[in-house]
């Protein structure tokens, strides 16, 4: 059965960057959820957008498998902020061969990198209340001891980001420990 991940956290933890990274290494399809609206964009009923409890494991399961190409072994699908999972949510997607991991860094760690890359981007300066108002519920939530197997800290104690190769055997490791085995590609 081809692994799909779930990669969640904070905007500026590193998702997207991270996913990228483990895509190539693993010759997993990154599906970015980072948009408006991502279950309907990507042809899964779009009431789950709107609310999470309605998501159908099994059958988001076979339809990401089914879109896969053959060169593909899995797909990872990063997920925006908002989209937080309870821990019976997480524990279901499991038990369908979808281990999680939750990108994990100081809030202000992750505030600063996501202000950085927006200013660097010609964005201009992001909202500070805007950030935390969409974030701080998702910190708060995963920073529950209940969701600790899940995360991976993408960050070292002076708030730098750790190197890819530390935090993708990191994710590797959490996602063997989910009960999936991920092998290199060659």
């Amino acid at each position: 059965m081809k692994p799909i991940v779930f990669v969640l956290g904070l905007s500026g933890s590193g998702k997207t960057c991270t996913s990228d990274a483990l895509g190539k290494k693993y010759a997993l399809r990154h599906i970015n959820m980072d948009c408006s609206n991502p279950f309907k964009r990507v042809g899964l009923p779009r009431e789950w957008d709107a609310d999470f409890d309605r998501v159908d494991f099994p059958a988001l399961a076979i339809h990401v498998r089914f879109g896969l190409k053959d060169g593909d072994r899995g797909a990872i699908l990063s997920f925006p902020t908002t989209y937080r999972f309870t821990r019976e949510q997480l524990d279901i997607a499991a038990a369908w061969g979808i281990p999680v991991v939750i990108l994990w860094g100081p809030f202000d760690c992750c505030a600063k990198i996501r202000r950085e890359r927006q200013e660097a981007s010609g964005k201009g300066t992001p909202s500070a209340r805007r950030y935390e108002r969409l974030n701080k519920p998702t910190f708060e939530m995963y920073s529950r001891g209940e969701y600790e197997h899940f995360r991976v800290d993408t960050f070292d104690a002076n708030c730098l980001r750790r190197p890819y190769e530390a935090v993708l055997a990191d994710i590797a490791a959490r996602i063997t420990n989910q009960g999936i085995e991920l092998t290199a590609d060659a």
